[in-house]
């Protein structure tokens, strides 16, 4: 599998979220489109020149201002925007994923809970974009070990 197979999979499910309640879900999706948000100002203002920067303030002061303008604000001054836009995208989703594997791996650990050794795989699975083994051991994680996991961690 490859970096970009990554857009194939759903983050939620990859977060082990099927058995929360969409209040739960619902966390979880602004947690990380506030991340991605701050992710996404970061890396786009490193694209624009201060005059740009200037421009967009103005852009954002304007009361009639529109998502479809911001955007061709950004295709007008980055090129190949749309690619541009997958890979920070990619980049995101699978730091975000490899931080949440992490952090289970390591509470798991310190737990000695039977699921480290999936653990242990998936973390190395994410590492090596190997999203399709990701996915699998993902769901027999849930399956076999959901009550295992530590829900302060998540």
């Amino acid at each position: 599998m490859a970096f970009t197979d990554l857009a194939n999979y759903d983050i939620l499910d990859l977060l082990l979220t099927s058995t929360y309640s969409d209040d739960e879900k619902g966390r979880y999706i602004v947690d990380y489109m506030d991340a991605f948000a701050g992710y996404m100002g970061e890396i786009v203002a490193d694209r624009l020149s201060i005059d740009d920067a200037e421009a967009m303030k103005k852009l954002l002061a304007d009361a009639g201002v529109t998502p479809e303008k911001i955007e061709q604000f950004y295709r007008d001054r980055i090129p190949h925007f749309d690619t541009y836009l997958l890979l920070a995208v990619l980049q995101f989703k699978k730091s975000f994923l490899l931080d949440y594997y992490r952090s289970m791996l390591e509470a798991t650990t310190k737990q000695k809970d039977p699921s480290i050794s999936l653990w242990v795989k998936i973390v190395a699975a994410a590492e090596e974009d190997k999203w399709d083994v990701v996915s699998h051991l993902a769901k027999h994680i849930q399956e076999k070990f959901y009550h295992h996991i530590p829900q302060s961690t998540i």
